[in-house]
């Protein structure tokens, strides 16, 4: 399973808002910002993350951290 680095775009001072939504849904190592938010999400829950937050305004990924499996 892909791991993905995103950055999630608010309006100020709805980064706690922001940071409840993503925590309710699952995300996780969230970290917040000047009106960004980033966390690190799989690709079930971005597609769920596009469908159910309420204060994003964009959601950027980053990069793609990739789980090797020995």
């Amino acid at each position: 399973m892909s791991l993905f680095q995103i950055n999630i775009k608010t309006l100020q001072n709805l980064e706690p808002v922001l940071e409840s939504e993503l925590r309710a849904l699952g995300a996780a190592d969230i970290v917040s910002g000047r009106r960004i938010v980033s966390c690190t999400v799989d690709q079930k829950l971005l597609y769920k993350l596009n469908l159910h937050l309420r204060t994003a305004l964009r959601i950027l990924v980053l990069s793609r951290i990739s789980n090797s499996r020995s």
